[in-house]
C-alpha cells in the first residue's frame, strides 16, 4: 500500500507596498517581510507621490505600510495612498503613538497602527490580522483610542455643566474646600458636596490633580511655574 502524504495549502500571498523616506528602514522592513513565506514586496517608495509609479506592474498591493512621525504628514500620505489603491489596507508605523496621531491615521483611512520600533514578528502579526480580520492596533494605539473616547466624553460633559457648576469647578481647581465653596455661594455644605461629586462624576475624574489639569486645559485657571 502506498501512503498518501498530507498536503497543506500554502498560506495566501499578501502583497505589501512600503512607503517610507528612510532607506535604512525600508531595508529593515524588506528583510523582516522576507522571513515569512506569505508576504511579498510589491514595491516601495520614499514619497507618497511615487506610490503608483513604483508599484510593480499587475501587482497592486493588499497592504501599504506608511511610515511617518508627524501626524499631518502621516494623514496626508495615508489619504494619497488610499486614493491610488482604494482596495489596499493601510498599516501605519510611527515613532509617535499618541491620541492625536492615532486618531488622524484612523480618520484618514488606516486599518492598522504599530510603533516604528516593533519587531518583525509583530509586523507580521499586524499584517496577517489586517488580511484576515481587517485591522490591527498595537496595545499603545488601542490605549490612545480609549483615551480619545474619554477625552471627547469629558468635553461633552463639560458642555453640559451649568454656569454655577463651572464656577464651582474653577474654585475646586483653585483648591477650595467644599466648606469654602458653600460660603462663597451661600449654600449648605451638603449642597456644595453634591455639586462637587456631580461635577467629578460628569467629567470622569477622581483626583484633585485631574480637576486642576482639566480646568487648566479649558482655560478656567492659569497654572504658574
Amino acid at each position: 500500500m502506498t501512503s498518501k502524504r498530507c498536503q497543506t495549502a500554502a498560506p495566501p500571498l499578501t502583497r505589501i507596498f512600503i512607503l517610507e523616506e528612510s532607506l535604512q528602514y525600508r531595508d529593515f522592513l524588506r528583510a523582516a517581510l522576507g522571513e515569512y513565506s506569505d508576504f511579498t514586496v510589491a514595491g516601495e517608495a520614499s514619497t507618497a507621490d511615487d506610490v503608483e509609479a513604483r508599484c510593480v506592474a499587475d501587482r497592486a498591493p493588499d497592504v501599504i505600510i506608511v511610515s511617518a512621525a508627524e501626524g499631518k504628514k502621516l494623514a496626508a500620505a495615508t489619504r494619497l495612498a488610499h486614493r491610488v489603491f482604494p482596495q489596499a489596507k493601510i498599516l501605519i508605523t510611527s515613532e509617535i503613538t499618541n491620541r492625536k496621531n492615532v486618531l488622524r491615521a484612523i480618520e484618514a483611512g488606516a486599518s492598522g497602527y504599530i510603533n516604528r520600533e516593533a519587531p518583525s514578528f509583530e509586523i507580521a502579526q499586524a499584517l496577517r490580522a489586517m488580511r484576515d480580520s481587517g485591522g490591527y492596533l498595537s496595545t499603545a494605539a488601542a490605549r490612545a483610542l480609549v483615551d480619545t473616547y474619554r477625552y471627547r466624553t469629558r468635553i461633552e460633559s463639560f458642555q453640559r455643566l451649568t454656569a454655577r457648576q463651572l464656577e464651582i469647578l474653577k474654585l475646586m481647581a483653585d483648591g477650595r474646600t467644599c466648606r469654602q465653596i458653600a460660603h462663597v455661594f451661600d449654600i449648605k455644605l451638603k449642597t456644595a458636596q453634591k455639586h462637587r461629586l456631580m461635577i467629578m462624576k460628569r467629567l470622569g475624574v477622581r483626583r484633585q490633580s485631574e480637576v486642576i489639569e482639566y480646568a487648566a486645559r479649558k482655560g478656567l485657571i492659569a497654572l504658574t511655574a
